[in-house]
């Protein structure tokens, strides 16, 4: 179910389609940086925490990391 503008009401619209097929509560909420996401998530799910995926993070953290730099960066 893709819609043609991924925005807040969007992603509302697909919360509460779940919360229909009887989920009740989610803890964690684990997402990329979806437009609208974070506040479809708190009006539907008001107990629920928000977290930017760490995949997502790291990608957008290092997206202007020179490829010969990348490995020494992201080294842990």
């Amino acid at each position: 179910m893709l819609g043609a503008s991924q925005n807040e009401k969007y992603w509302l619209n697909v919360l509460m389609e779940i919360k229909g097929r009887g989920v009740k509560e989610v803890v964690i909420f684990c997402t990329g940086n979806l437009t609208g996401i974070k506040e479809a998530i708190q009006a539907g799910f008001t107990q629920s925490e928000h977290q930017k995926c760490i995949v997502h993070q790291v990608r957008n953290a290092t997206k202007h990391v020179s490829s010969k730099d990348l490995k020494e960066v992201v080294q842990i």
